[in-house]
């Protein structure tokens, strides 16, 4: 282009100008992008809180669970082995201790035998275990 024209050409004055300016544009836009990311990286501090806050209130809850589901576990095979055991040593269940008191109370309600006939019970007895006696020397 010819020297005489000034369209296209600037001044090194006008270039060191629009240096300045770019430079504290970029200043300008750096500080702003840095403000930006500390706010992002204290809101993600925040999310992450809230996220973990989150998980570990969903732990708590699983470990209620397994253990609701482990007591009623352990609960059962106490109950299978106490009837086990209860079997193994012959002892009573609740429904039997219930039905033995039910027929003790009803024999109880029943009227009381007299002397006499106990009396005559004994020796009738008596007579009895003489025979079986008898029968198994006899045998």
């Amino acid at each position: 282009m010819a020297e005489g024209t000034t369209t296209g050409r600037l001044s090194l004055e006008e270039v060191r100008a629009s240096v300045r300016r770019i430079q504290a544009r970029g200043e300008r836009v750096v500080g702003q992008l840095r403000d930006e990311a500390r706010e992002f990286v204290a809101r993600a501090k925040v999310l992450s809180l809230e996220d973990a806050r989150r998980r570990a209130a969903e732990a708590v809850q699983q470990l209620d669970q397994q253990g609701d589901r482990l007591g009623r576990l352990v609960r059962e095979r106490l109950a299978e082995l106490l009837a086990a055991a209860r079997t193994m040593l012959g002892a009573a269940s609740t429904s039997d201790l219930a039905a033995l008191t039910s027929r003790v109370s009803q024999l109880e309600a029943r009227p009381a035998i007299e002397a006499q006939d106990l009396a005559v019970l004994r020796e009738r007895l008596a007579e009895l275990e003489q025979r079986l006696e008898a029968l198994t020397k006899a045998a």
